[in-house]
């Protein structure tokens, strides 16, 4: 997730890893004081006030955000070739059970 500051061009951004998006839960109490502390460096980052006006409602952006953050697949769907290459058959004691082409995965960009 990435916040970005609107009304001011040139301030950085604020991202929020999805790796790190467990912290960000504000229903354990136990958690709440992480979450201040995070949103305050969150309000440092894009050059806003660290008020707690401020700092609560990027906390709420934030958490707002949380659900769709975690629903979003991490890497794209995987792409095949349209060609198959034949058909795998898995059957039990002679009935065949489920069937599927076999086809060969785009490989797409690699980096070194």
């Amino acid at each position: 997730m990435v916040l970005l500051p609107h009304l001011r061009p040139g301030a950085p951004w604020f991202i929020v890893m999805e790796s790190a998006s467990y912290s960000w839960d504000d229903s354990d109490s136990r958690n709440i004081g992480v979450v201040v502390n995070k949103s305050m460096k969150a309000c440092d980052v894009l050059g806003i006030e660290g008020t707690p006006h401020n700092c609560r409602r990027v906390a709420g952006i934030i958490i707002d955000g949380l659900p769709d953050l975690i629903r979003m697949p991490s890497a794209p769907p995987q792409e095949f070739y349209r060609a198959s290459y034949g058909n795998l058959l898995l059957k039990a004691d002679g009935v065949p059970m489920a069937s599927e082409e076999i086809r060969l995965e785009k490989q797409g960009v690699t980096y070194a």
